[in-house]
């Protein structure tokens, strides 16, 4: 076997370990996602806002704010990481002030 079979069959063997990673990663996210929303829902579908309003309806309700808080906290955290700041600096810096 030359060094480059060899090279080819642990990246290979190293690409297929990081994809299942990924995909168990993306399953557990999708799962605390849909059990988050139904805790949500079930918290708070029987709350009457002052407006006279239920915000969480039905359970769709409650998944969408779940995929919206979701993504704002991502988008968050892209932007700390772009700009090199952490979390741990902006708590410091901008909130205990």
């Amino acid at each position: 076997m030359t060094v480059t079979e060899w090279l080819h069959i642990v990246s290979s063997k190293h690409a297929v370990d990081c994809a299942q990673e990924l995909i168990t990663t993306l399953y557990i996210g999708f799962l605390g996602l849909i059990f988050s929303s139904y805790f949500v829902y079930l918290a708070e579908k029987d709350d009457i806002g002052d407006d006279g309003r239920n915000d969480f309806r039905s359970y769709a309700d409650a998944l969408w704010w779940g995929v919206v808080s979701t993504s704002s906290r991502i988008a968050i955290l892209l932007c700390f990481d772009v700009t090199g700041v952490t979390f741990h600096d902006y708590y410091c810096c901008v909130l205990m002030q």
